[in-house]
């Protein structure tokens, strides 16, 4: 059973070569935090009763996509890799680069984005794809020699535009382009003889007009006597396909780190992701003390600080509930099977390996750099593996894009206690380590401003507050944090149209992109489009003014 997921995280040091004016980049973002699973079984989780502490991990985890890597993977890779140091900001947890020591540029960040493995060429027994004929091998292994990263961007047998018809080969640019741009989406269909027929030519000719319409142009190779050969040049031509090329030829072992510090932060939100749903859809895991996991790296190392990461969250949100809305999370015994071509940052696996041959609870077949349905892998295959590959496009439909968890609120211990003055004090024991945790891996501050506690303290716990902070005091964060540590949506009543639009502003300045807002600076379809989204979960936050309530529509929603 195959899924479609959205996750990813990135490091300070990608971030700063990210240029959120460049549609290019920005759809290439979106389309490497797209990646598919398959399950090795049927997994359907009820949304009605998702726990809620699994709800709220899901939500910090794909609160931006992508959004800020957790700060064990950022110290963890600055040790390791050497390319990178903490500042020496004291208000901030954020990282630097280290220029000298890495060849990491806008240029290469860009470039590795257009996701190919290279120098990653096989025959017709590895191929995974589902083609419909001999032809359509002979076309791509044949006729495309000249291009050999085709057979890992190309997808086989895509459904396409409803009616449950497929098209041979499709590929879809990950770009997000202006109105008038070329796109270059395309279809390639190997055509039989009975295409000849004139009814079989109106019925293409009408697909190939519904194709247009999506922004899908259409090659046809007719295998006829005088068979019509396409020009593979003329179709693979453009920026994007030179870069495609270029990757193919790269040599892993010279960017073996900037390999590493752009895709394994990724590759850390996948598996949590992908554990995250599997954890709802089969509860019954983790009643169990301890869980015995093998994770098989195809490519970048990732698991054990995917697992590591993961039971952070889980020891820090349990130390500030109260027992009964505590998760039951098991000790996790990781074994790894490594790629060899990253070998000498052994650091990466926390220590964690692979002893012997065991019977494991889960294992998780991972790669971000092969796309889905490509190839069939030959070594370490288990028929109960749960495979995570890359999407050959970013699925943005009805109830494929990436939505907020909402479950039944959790309980919270009481994080401060009030002196008789009305001063508060905070619990050391349980703010010191565990509430400063979060402050400083979602927002990366290096602890509380005076005031926020107290706040954020009641917020937590679901009673009326009244904050009252100064100007720069930090208000923002007390609903914000509240908000992402409740498995729910975040209605922000707002009187002032420029704040609201500033506070979205910085939310995704934190790579935070769940959220949106309604006000008179937006057209019509833009604000039913964003009260579509905040509806159905698609994003978080909603920023209002207070005069939205006077609408009947507005408040039936809510």
């Amino acid at each position: 059973m195959q899924k479609h997921f959205h996750a990813g995280y990135i490091t300070d040091i990608v971030a700063q070569f990210i240029d959120k004016k460049d549609n290019q980049i920005l759809g290439l973002l979106k389309h490497v935090t797209s990646f598919d699973v398959d399950f090795p079984n049927d997994i359907k989780s009820d949304e009605q009763i998702y726990n809620p502490v699994l709800a709220v991990l899901q939500n910090v985890i794909c609160r931006g996509l992508p959004t800020k890597a957790p700060l064990l993977i950022e110290t963890t890779l600055a040790d390791a890799l050497q390319i990178s140091q903490k500042t020496k900001n004291i208000f901030e947890e954020k990282y630097e680069l280290l220029e000298t020591e890495t060849k990491l540029t806008a240029e290469l960040v860009k470039e590795l984005l257009h996701i190919v493995e290279p120098n990653f060429n096989f025959g017709k027994a590895q191929y995974d794809g589902k083609l419909d004929s001999h032809a359509e091998w002979v076309f791509i292994d044949g006729d495309c020699k000249n291009v050999p990263y085709a057979k890992q961007i190309l997808q086989p047998q895509r459904l396409m535009f409803g009616g449950g018809r497929s098209v041979d080969f499709a590929f879809q640019s990950p770009y997000i382009v202006a109105e008038g741009e070329k796109k270059h989406n395309f279809i390639i269909e190997i055509d039989g003889l009975h295409h000849i027929a004139n009814e079989i030519k109106v019925y293409d000719a009408y697909r190939d007009s519904i194709a247009e319409r999506y922004d899908f142009e259409t090659y046809r190779q007719l295998l006829t006597e005088k068979s019509v050969v396409l020009d593979v040049k003329k179709i693979f031509n453009g920026e994007i396909f030179n870069i495609f090329e270029k990757n193919y030829n790269r040599s892993i072992d010279d960017c073996a780190k900037e390999y590493i510090t752009i895709f394994t932060p990724l590759a850390v939100a996948r598996i949590q992701k992908t554990l995250i749903e599997y954890f709802l859809a089969k509860p019954d895991l983790l009643q169990k003390d301890t869980l015995k996991m093998l994770v098989i790296e195809r490519d970048v190392p990732c698991a054990a600080l995917a697992i590591k990461s993961l039971q952070d969250y889980v020891t820090n949100l349990n130390a500030i509930l109260e027992e009964k809305s505590q998760l039951k999370f098991p000790e996790i015994k990781l074994q790894i099977i490594t790629d060899k071509r990253f070998d000498k940052f052994d650091a990466l696996h926390l220590g964690y390996k692979t002893i012997d041959n065991e019977q494991f609870d889960i294992i998780i077949d991972h790669s971000i750099l092969r796309r889905s349905g490509i190839f069939k892998e030959e070594t370490f295959v288990y028929p109960s593996a749960i495979k995570i590959r890359s999407s050959h496009y970013n699925d943005t439909s009805f109830g494929q894009s990436s939505r907020v968890y909402c479950a039944k609120p959790l309980s919270y211990k009481e994080l401060v206690v009030r002196n008789p003055d009305g001063s508060y004090k905070d619990i050391e024991q349980i703010t010191k380590d565990n509430v400063n945790f979060f402050i400083s891996d979602i927002f990366r501050k290096t602890g509380y401003r005076d005031g926020q506690l107290p706040i954020i303290s009641r917020a937590l716990r679901q009673l009326p507050v009244i904050g009252l902070l100064p100007t720069g005091g930090g208000k923002s964060i007390t609903f914000q944090l509240s908000a992402l540590l409740q498995p729910g949506l975040c209605l922000v009543v707002n009187p002032i149209k420029s704040l609201m639009e500033d506070q979205v502003r910085v939310l995704k300045d934190y790579w935070i992109d769940s959220c949106s807002y309604i006000n008179s600076s937006l057209s019509r379809e833009q604000k039913v489009q964003n009260q579509i989204d905040f509806m159905y979960g698609e994003s978080q936050f909603m920023f209002v003014s207070p005069e939205r309530f006077v609408m009947e529509e507005f408040r039936r929603i809510i």
